[in-house]
């Protein structure tokens, strides 16, 4: 059985970024996950600079575009157009960006076991996970296994978070307006009871998607295909679709113990 200071459960942002700055500070570290990297996962992919400037090694390798020019609108209405002198976020698919951030770790000292789904939790004492054919233990669990978070619900973690629901799809095509697109991200208001659909640039594609509260799921696939139509992109190639939630605070949930 391996034996570590901390094991990381999920190998995206949060659990790489963690990794990285334990294994650098001189802890040992292993980093779990279910999935074979590179994989694809579902999100705007937009990097503020604010969060960029935060990471001790340049990003520019994956890197699809920077936005300089936010469009905001109700349902496609009252729209106003804000211009920064400057880029205020970088566009990145998460897979090539994730294995950026994955790859830094394990350069950092971290070890990667991909592929593991995680079991059983023992927290008697020292962590213990296991997985198919496979234990590890440490002295303390990080559990960064994304917004369904398996392994942090057998922690007792985050269970009373609140959800939203969310539908992407990945498009190879422009707008209507030419000028949207480059160097621009879309953020469509107004939507019942609350939530927003979004446009963010890619080198080849378009991430269009929205988010609503969770029981109005069903209404997200009628919404983004009117959302596509409106930007003058209904019947354009959709590389990718796909639905997901995401889990938010509201204050005084459990996230750490």
């Amino acid at each position: 059985m391996g034996t570590f200071d901390a094991i990381v459960v999920g190998a995206g942002p949060a659990g790489s970024t963690t990794a990285r700055e334990l294994a650098a500070s001189g802890a040992r570290v292993l980093v779990v996950d279910r999935a074979e990297w590179p994989r694809y996962k579902a999100c705007g992919g937009g990097v503020p600079l604010r969060a960029e400037r935060m990471l001790p090694f340049p990003i520019d390798s994956v890197v699809e575009d920077s936005v300089s020019r936010i469009e905001m609108s109700a349902r496609g209405k009252m729209a106003f157009t804000k211009r920064s002198r400057g880029p205020f976020a970088r566009m990145v698919m998460r897979d090539r960006f994730d294995m950026l951030l994955l790859e830094h770790a394990q350069r950092a000292g971290a070890e990667l076991r991909t592929g593991t789904v995680v079991r059983e939790l023992d927290l008697n004492g020292r962590v213990r996970i296991r997985a198919d054919g496979f234990e590890a233990e440490a002295e303390t669990l990080i559990c960064a296994d994304g917004a369904h978070s398996p392994v942090g619900r057998m922690a007792g973690l985050g269970g009373d978070l609140a959800e939203c629901a969310a539908w992407e799809v990945e498009v190879r095509g422009r707008p209507r307006d030419a000028s949207v697109g480059e160097a621009t991200t879309l953020i469509d208001l107004g939507y019942d009871p609350w939530g927003y659909a979004w446009l963010f640039p890619k080198a080849e594609l378009l991430s269009i998607g929205i988010v609503l509260p969770r029981e109005e799921a069903g209404q997200m696939k009628a919404l983004v295909e009117g959302y596509l139509e409106r930007l003058g992109l209904r019947g354009a190639e959709v590389e990718i679709a796909r639905g997901h939630k995401i889990r938010f605070r509201r204050g005084g949930e459990t996230v750490a113990g």
